[in-house]
This record gives structure tokens, sequence and C-alpha cells, in this order.
């Protein structure tokens, strides 16, 4: 009877553990590309940041993907993204210790009808939720404000990612049987958890308080069995190219001389893609104006926090480069 309760359990552990795998192995390795591309000089689809976050997170999307759309909407025209001088004063620092800039972004109108709904969500509700009834609105004060109800802005990002999330994809990312799957896993994961409450009724041992972690794991870990579709990961590879191409600081250089457009479109991706800081130091590498050159990195590192890096310089960046060349000065 002893051999029998640690041996019960360890069978019951075994015989799950050993479906899961099966599943793992069948259903959730990732598919082959047909055509792998070493590094590729352009992007390889029109896709919208939105899409190519879904393709690249397996349908999570974050920060990082709404200030994509966002810088989307400016390059687009929907919104006008400006950098403009304010007193230090102004921003709570100390008298005389130098110029400030500050980001702001204007609404235009005639093109607010271009937007889907998940970037009229994130104008209306996240940047000018603070700025209602204007047609300019400060974006440090749009996260100085959410950074004071953090819950409340968190819970507005996720709703951003809801109804993102609505939007069409150019085919289906994810395999739709290796799907069912994943969720047939998570099911064998739980039945397992179950079994053990009654196990441990019959069959005491400390040894199945080991088997329950097994279990927890399973059940938790079953998302892996999700894999993408032959197209999806033919895609993903494709973008992998493309992003390390924007890694390469050099790699602007073969853009057309002063190509501010092909930065714009570029920088859109390289935000999706966690490459955004180098995008832009290419930038200015290679458009070396006092604006580009003058834009400080740090410059709203308190009020972009929650963004990090690639948030503060994109915006810092974009928005310098519609300033005059030599910076009015």
């Amino acid at each position: 009877m002893e051999n029998l309760n640690w041996l019960v359990p360890t069978l019951v552990t075994v015989v799950g553990a050993g479906i899961w795998l099966r599943l793992y192995f069948r259903y959730g390795r990732e598919p082959v590309p047909a055509n792998p591309h070493d590094r590729l000089s352009e992007p390889p689809y029109e896709w919208t940041p939105v899409q190519v976050g879904l393709l690249w997170n397996q349908g999570r999307l974050g920060l990082r993907d709404m200030v994509a759309s966002l810088i989307d909407l400016v390059r687009r025209g929907v919104l006008e993204l400006r950098v403009e001088p304010v007193s230090v004063l102004e921003l709570g620092g100390v008298a005389g210790v130098g110029e400030e800039y500050e980001c702001f972004v204007r609404r235009a109108r005639e093109k607010e009808g271009e937007a889907t709904p998940a970037e009229r969500y994130l104008i209306e509700e996240i940047i000018f939720r603070y700025a209602e009834g204007k047609e300019s609105a400060s974006l440090r004060e749009a996260m100085v404000e959410g950074a004071r109800d953090h819950r409340a802005a968190c819970g507005r990002v996720e709703r951003w990612g809801e109804i993102a999330r609505e939007e069409p994809t150019p085919f289906p990312f994810v395999d739709p049987v290796s799907e069912r799957m994943s969720a047939r896993g998570t099911a064998l994961g739980a039945a397992m958890l179950a079994s053990y409450f009654l196990l441990g009724a019959f069959f005491p041992s400390v040894t199945i308080l080991a088997l329950v972690g097994v279990a927890g794991i399973l059940t938790a870990g079953s998302g892996v069995i999700r894999r993408r579709s032959p197209e999806g990961a033919e895609a993903l590879a494709r973008w992998q190219a493309f992003r390390r191409h924007l890694a390469e600081v050099s790699s602007l250089s073969d853009a057309p001389p002063h190509s501010v457009a092909v930065w714009e479109r570029y920088l859109v991706y390289a935000i999706s893609l966690g490459v955004a800081g180098r995008v832009v130091d290419g930038f200015r590498l290679l458009h070396p104006t006092r604006a580009n050159i003058g834009a400080s990195a740090d410059m709203y590192s308190s009020a972009f926090s929650l963004g990090g890096d690639p948030f503060c310089r994109a915006f810092v960046s974009l928005g310098a480069k519609s300033r005059p060349a030599d910076g009015g000065r």
C-alpha cells in the first residue's frame, strides 16, 4: 500500500505529461519558413503597427504597439506632433537652468475619418483625455495625469489593446488547430490538478505535492502549444530580417539623402520591432542638423518613464525634425 501512495500519482503524472508533450511536439512547433532571408532593406509588407505587433507578440499588444500607432497617425497626417519651447518654471524646474521643450499633439480634423476604431480610442481616451475640446494636447500632461491614476491609465491601455485586436489581419497569424490543442493542454493540466485532490484522499504521500507543481506548470504553459500559421511564420521571418537591417545604425545610409519620409516610415516599424533608439540615432547621423543633434534623448525621461527609451526618443526626434534646420538660432 505504501508503494501505491507514490506510484499511482506518479503514473498519472507521467501519462498526463506524456500526452501534453505529444500535443506540443505535434502542434506547437513553429513551421520552418520556406524562403528565409538574412536581411531585408525594406519593410516586407505594408502593414499597420497593430498587425505587426499581433504577429510579433502572438496576439498580444502593449504600450510599445500603442506608441507605434501614435507615430503612424502622425506619419499619415491624422495628427501633428511638435516640440515647442517652454520655460523651466512651467515644468516645475528652477529658474535660470535653461530652456526646455515639450511635445504637443494637434488634431487634423479633416483626416480623423481615416482613423480606425482603435486609433480613435487612442486619440480621444488617451491623448486628448485631459484636453477635451482643445485642438492641441500636451503629451507631458497626458502622461503625468495618467501616472496619478495609474490603474485607470493601464485600464485604458488594455482597452485600446482589446479594440485593436479586433482589427482584421491579412491572413490568420495563428494555426487554428494548434490553438485548439493549446486549449486541450490547459484542460489536461487542470484535470490533472483536480485528480490530485482525489488521489490525495486515497493515496496520501509527500510526493503528490511535487506532482501538483508539475500539473500547474503544464496548465500555465499550455500557451506554448499555440503556433503561428505557415503564412505567419513566413511573415515573421521577413520582419525579423527587416529588424536586423534596422538594428544596424549605418543601415539607413542606403536611404535617399535627407529622406524624412523614409525615416518616418521606418520609425513606425522600428518601434513595433523594438529598435527605435537605433533608428533615431541613425537618422541623426545622416541628417546632422542642430535640431536633430540638440534634441536630448533624456528630455522627457521623467514624464515618459512608463514608455521607456524608444518612447522618449521617437517623440523627441520626430518633433525635432519638423523644426528649422538650424534650430532657429
